[in-house]
């Protein structure tokens, strides 16, 4: 699937992406020889980095799966054909992280087609 298809259906620009068949290029546009295997697309859904606690975790994605699930059946399309669709949240700490996802939350992420 053409990574170009992403951006059309999400409206959203990718920071990192290709199609599979591509050549393959470093970050920096030097050619790494080869071709890429599979298509890629993935981008920032914030800009910004949460140093403190004014949103939780399941706020954020609550609000993600929000904006993302009216493409439900985009992301479905992806995962039938063998991809995926997910979405990635980076968490660092020096303490212990504790995350409650509730059941209605992941039932509104799988009907949205989206992995975590």
């Amino acid at each position: 699937m053409p990574q170009e298809e992403f951006s059309q259906i999400t409206g959203h620009h990718p920071k990192y992406s290709w199609t599979a068949g591509s050549p393959r290029f470093s970050p920096k546009g030097k050619p790494l020889g080869g071709i890429h295997k599979s298509s890629y697309w993935s981008t920032e859904l914030t800009s910004e980095t949460t140093i403190s606690d004014p949103i939780e975790v399941e706020q954020a994605l609550d609000v993600q799966i929000a904006n993302f699930s009216r493409h439900a059946e985009f992301f479905n399309k992806v995962r039938a054909k063998g991809g995926k669709a997910e979405l990635f949240v980076g968490l660092f700490s020096d303490e212990n992280i504790v995350i409650d996802i509730e059941p209605s939350l992941m039932g509104r992420l799988a009907h949205a087609g989206l992995g975590i």
